[in-house]
């Protein structure tokens, strides 16, 4: 990474010297220093907090809960990507030169292709370090208890006696009756005994209700 930084130092500051507008051949001196102190500030700081990170989080999984190795992780991103931004503005200083053809092209395509791997370089110096860090931030996946459902008890079907059937060929023998006629042919059992009866018949599927407004109809069911 050093003998690429180096090449793209000489080549740019080849290109200040020889370039004949004064401005641009200031503005690429002052670029070449920048990226001088961005390099010198991502070895120095990139370079040490890298390894505090890493030795870190190979002692933590848990990265979330340690503020420590996410401010390393900040040191060690923030020195990459600044330097990276740093490669990005003189990329796009130089193609305002080429584009003016301020300098011969051959010096300039050159200075692109070291500064293009010198960005690769950074990249590949701090990416293992973040995607370790993502690694170890994927949340644990949760055990989701089932909920231990109890089994409700099934309802017996009610026991039909006597009373049941005759009920039930009395409502046979017509294509519906209202409860009250019910009531009025067995008007010797009580009306709640009835209802009772009634109720049993339509849970057993032998007679369903039907109800009309405020009075209900009852007619033997479709399964009977």
């Amino acid at each position: 990474m050093v003998e690429i930084f180096s090449k793209c130092s000489r080549l740019l500051n080849k290109i200040a010297l020889n370039t004949e507008d004064s401005f641009f051949s200031q503005l690429c001196a002052k670029e070449s220093d920048k990226l001088l102190s961005e390099f010198i500030f991502f070895l120095k700081e990139g370079g040490r907090e890298h390894r505090v990170a890493q030795n870190h989080i190979l002692q933590h999984k848990n990265v979330a809960k340690y503020p420590q190795i996410v401010q390393r992780k900040l040191y060690v991103a923030q020195s990459g990507e600044s330097l990276i931004s740093q490669i990005k503005n003189i990329l796009n200083l130089l193609d305002i030169i080429k584009h003016l053809s301020l300098i011969k092209p051959a010096t300039p395509l050159l200075l692109e292709k070291n500064l293009l791997l010198l960005k690769l370089s950074v990249l590949n110096a701090y990416q293992p370090i973040a995607r370790l860090i993502t690694e170890t931030e994927k949340p644990v996946p949760l055990k989701i208890r089932k909920p231990n459902l109890r089994r409700l008890p099934k309802s017996n079907p009610p026991k039909l006696g006597q009373t049941h059937q005759e009920i039930s060929e009395f409502i046979k023998s017509k294509e519906r009756t209202q409860n009250l006629e019910v009531f009025s042919r067995f008007s010797h059992v009580g009306r709640r005994t009835l209802k009772k009866k009634l109720s049993d018949l339509a849970r057993a599927n032998v007679i369903k209700r039907i109800p009309d407004g405020k009075k209900v109809f009852y007619a033997i069911s479709a399964e009977s």
